[in-house]
């Protein structure tokens, strides 16, 4: 089952969503790159969350992202499913890393999900940003955007969901018998 509060995501995508189109478009780093406030409660969600969960609210975020973006209907929903999934399943495994590797996981699952969908855009006749050093230096610019809202996007998602504000590990890992 499912174990989200309905009622907190609704808010938080139709927040996320608001500030995405109204404020966060417009908003340039180096004139280059943007914060994608969806792909950020994706990561949350998707490091915090079962993988079942992750991925069914990755697809709903992916919904949000695809009622405000321009191209073919469901790419976002369907590449923030399987991201979502994804996610979830390297969270079981990471549960007992420290803080600053979650900083990490967060710089890379925010520069993986950015070169998806810009590889999703390809597949489905939108054209991407071209394959050059600049783009390189794009994603590795994601990363640091991703490393540093992670934790921000972590206390979102354990709102979103029923968690308590720190990690909680695994009870199936050791089972006494």
């Amino acid at each position: 089952m499912i174990s989200a509060r309905w009622s907190h995501v609704l808010v938080v995508l139709t927040a996320a969503s608001v500030l995405q189109t109204g404020i966060f478009d417009q908003l340039l780093i180096l004139d280059r790159v943007r914060i994608d406030l969806l792909v950020m409660v994706l990561l949350g969600v998707g490091l915090t969350a079962d993988p079942r969960s992750a991925a069914v609210l990755g697809f709903f975020t992916g919904l949000s992202v695809d009622f405000f973006r321009s191209g073919p209907f469901g790419m976002h929903a369907l590449l923030f499913l399987f991201a979502g999934w994804l996610l979830g399943m390297t969270r079981d495994r990471m549960l007992l890393a420290d803080g600053s590797f979650r900083t990490v996981q967060g710089a890379v699952a925010a520069s993986s999900i950015t070169a998806a969908t810009w590889i999703g855009a390809a597949v489905f006749g939108q054209t991407p940003p071209p394959f050059n050093t600049q783009t390189l230096v794009d994603l590795l610019w994601i990363g640091l955007v991703g490393a540093v809202l992670v934790h921000p996007a972590d206390r979102v998602a354990q709102w979103m969901l029923f968690r308590r504000p720190g990690r909680t590990p695994r009870t199936d890992l050791a089972r006494s018998e």
